[in-house]
């Protein structure tokens, strides 16, 4: 009965440290290096790293996209030849950050009009319906931010989640395979709660999401100088709730447990009752 309890409170723990987490995914035509801030567990603060680039302002194309439902989970599960599996592939720089901690008015149309103004970029901002139309918007420009706000993902199917993905995204890689040689471009796909999670200014995200390594690899990741502890969070929540868990309430109940088992007493031996000897007897 303990063993169970202690499996839920382990669970619970995860579930916890895990909530409230979106994807974000970047990638880039050219060289990308990104500053040691990208490590941070929340959004904002890897926006503004994003955003204080130096070489941010280089690219031609800048595409920002907001996907409200996405979670890491569904990255995980597209096919090799989806899209944006062909994006990363195909990409010179990758960057990708599962579990990102993101507020109720965390906002990227602010991150999109700070590089707007930085950069000297126009801003155009499309709704999911409108990326069908993408060619037609940016004819006779050369130099643009894409900002595009996708409907939500509701479904639970994972099939349904990976077809609605697969198809919004592949207008958007069509149009960037169809820039020229010479234009450089940089995509941020992020994950946003939906209207449904979020109540009085809090959002909680619907998917328990453990870490897993299957999460796409990229191609060619550039990642912070450093030792190890820089380009990894090796202690997780998930991991420090677990050892908190083992070493306060596993060790002291297998401790009892062995001392218990310890402090029984075997029974004394019962030697069997002699058989009777009628010489023995004659001779008392």
């Amino acid at each position: 009965m303990a063993g169970r309890y202690l499996v839920v409170a382990s669970l619970l723990a995860s579930t916890y440290a895990f909530s409230n987490t979106y994807p974000l995914i970047a990638w880039a035509s050219d060289s990308l290096t990104l500053p040691e801030s990208v490590s941070s567990p929340s959004l904002e603060p890897v926006l503004n790293s994003f955003g204080h680039l130096e070489t941010v302002c280089e690219n031609d194309v800048i595409v920002v996209v907001e996907q409200p439902g996405l979670h890491a989970s569904d990255l995980r599960t597209l096919s090799p030849s989806a899209p944006l599996s062909l994006a990363l592939k195909g990409a010179a720089s990758t960057l990708q950050l599962p579990y990102l901690r993101r507020s109720s008015d965390a906002s990227l149309s602010e991150f999109v009009e700070r590089i707007s103004q930085r950069c000297n970029l126009p801003v155009i901002s499309l709704s999911g319906s409108d990326v069908d139309r993408l060619h037609q918007v940016v004819r006779g420009r050369s130099r643009y931010i894409i900002y595009v706000e996708f409907p939500e993902i509701s479904s639970e199917s994972a099939w349904r989640r990976s077809l609605d993905i697969n198809q919004r995204s592949a207008n958007l890689y069509n149009h960037l395979q169809f820039l020229p040689a010479s234009s450089k471009h940089l995509v941020l796909l992020a994950g946003a709660p939906r209207q449904e999670d979020c109540s009085d200014g809090h959002c909680l995200s619907p998917e328990v999401d453990i870490p897993s390594p299957a999460f796409m690899a990229p191609s060619n990741t550039t990642v912070p100088g450093g030792g190890i502890l820089k380009r990894y969070q090796l202690l997780t929540p998930a991991l420090i709730m677990t050892l908190i868990v083992a070493l306060f309430v596993i060790v002291p109940v297998v401790y009892l447990g062995i001392s218990a088992l310890a402090s029984i007493q075997a029974p004394a031996r019962m030697e069997p009752p002699k058989r009777f000897n009628a010489q023995e007897k004659k001779t008392q």
